[in-house]
Order: C-alpha cells, then sequence, then structure tokens
C-alpha cells in the first residue's frame, strides 16, 4: 500500500518529461485510491517536477537501518 513521504521509483518513462524509469521521488498526495501526486527533486532538495502517477508505475523503495546484524549463514 502507497503511502504519503513513501519513497518510490517510477516503473516506466513518463512521456513529455525528465522522469524515466527508475528516477526517484517522494509521494506527497493522494489524489485517489490508485493515483498519487509525486516529487522530483535533485541532488540539492530543489523540486524540479510534480507529477500524478498511477500506483501501477510506482515501486516503494524501503531503506535498511544501519546498525542491523547480519546473521551468518
Amino acid at each position: 500500500m502507497i503511502q504519503i513521504h513513501d519513497y518510490v521509483a517510477v516503473l516506466e518513462n513518463i512521456k513529455k518529461t525528465p522522469i524515466t524509469r527508475g528516477t526517484t521521488g517522494t509521494v506527497v498526495s493522494k489524489l485517489s485510491d490508485a493515483d498519487f501526486l509525486v516529487e522530483f527533486s535533485d541532488g540539492d532538495g530543489q523540486v524540479y517536477d510534480q507529477i500524478p502517477l498511477h500506483r501501477d508505475n510506482l515501486l516503494v523503495l524501503h531503506t535498511v537501518e544501519a546498525n542491523l546484524e547480519v546473521a551468518n549463514h
């Protein structure tokens, strides 16, 4: 389930935008049960685009805590 503030990757190129497959952004608004407004920013945090995207074109990314222990197998 996609939620506001989720960090996501785009699964397809978005025509007529600089957004290509693999571009990452942040969900800033839920437009409907299936559509979300995603904000894209550069390395300095400056927003360069906001695009409504369908959930099928988004992959929620997760971070791993730095202090997790790795099990030996």
